[in-house]
């Protein structure tokens, strides 16, 4: 039985990646990347999991800006919402 979040997070991150389409990524090294919405934009550190807005750190779901990075780099979003959010019990 899974628990009750993970159908719920997984509708978030389907959101969140419909929403990332009008965002432009852009590498700045190995793991740290500027992502530009219009005149906007956001750094995000992909391997420490952190984002100039917080929105990743607090949810533990990643945003548009963060989704957009992850599919970027051709990896699954889903592996990066937080294991308590998607974590099975028997």
């Amino acid at each position: 039985m899974r628990v009750q979040g993970v159908s719920k997070s997984c509708k978030i991150v389907a959101e969140r990646h419909d929403e990332e389409r009008f965002v432009n990524v852009f590498c700045a090294s190995l793991d740290v990347y500027e992502v530009r919405e219009g005149q906007k934009f956001w750094i995000v550190d992909f391997w420490t999991w952190s984002y100039d807005c917080g929105l990743w750190e607090i949810s533990s779901i990643p945003c548009k800006h963060v989704i957009a990075v992850i599919t970027g780099r051709k990896m699954n979003n889903n592996d990066f919402v937080h294991k308590y959010l998607t974590t099975e019990t028997s």
